[in-house]
């Protein structure tokens, strides 16, 4: 009887880690995935939002190292009362955008909002 009970402790366990794994293959997949498209899209004369002279150089877009650490879940709180901001740009233009709401969240421990 102790056999049986630890084989299927055993089993049980191996079971989540495959879990773990797959979801972490199907998050880094989705990750590629997305990052292929990118490449795909500033590649294409069409959409790319390059210069033709750097169009030319591309080869590929610079990604960080997939890290899960940055998977995280957060709460939204929507702005009840939004204000405008300027958003500085690459360029000298400066937009107005109005402030929609804020996501907190934690990351390593730390409270954080964006």
């Amino acid at each position: 009887m102790q056999k049986i009970v630890a084989l299927l402790t055993l089993l049980y366990s191996l079971s989540s880690c495959s879990q773990k794994k797959e979801t972490f293959d199907n998050y880094t997949a989705s990750i590629r995935d997305f990052q292929y498209e990118m490449n795909k899209e500033f590649s294409d004369k069409k959409t790319s939002p390059l210069t033709e002279e750097d169009l030319k150089k591309f080869t590929a877009l610079d990604f960080f190292p997939i890290d899960s650490t940055y998977r995280i879940e957060a709460i939204f709180e929507l702005d009840e009362n939004p204000t405008f901001f300027e958003m500085p740009t690459t360029t000298t233009r400066r937009p107005l955008y109005k402030t929609f709401g804020k996501a907190i969240f934690q990351l390593n421990g730390k409270e954080l909002t964006l």
